[in-house]
């Protein structure tokens, strides 16, 4: 099975990918003349997604999610 994965992203993204449970490993930083890009790489381990899968379910529900 996939056990990382590997993206470029916005840099503000990675406090979405925190509140999800995801946070990804920097690798990379684009130059600030190239904008505010980051390569990142995320576990995809079954203990990480169990965490993503909770809290979107508690989302769904309504309920406040704790962040830690």
């Amino acid at each position: 099975g996939i056990e990382f994965v590997v993206g470029v992203y916005d840099t503000p993204m990675t406090r979405i990918y925190a509140r999800i449970g995801w946070c990804p490993e920097v690798l990379a930083r684009a130059r600030p003349e190239f904008g505010n890009i980051t390569a990142g790489i995320w576990e995809a381990t079954p203990a990480v997604l169990s965490t993503m899968r909770q809290r979107l379910a508690a989302r769904l529900r309504g309920r406040p999610v704790l962040v830690t």
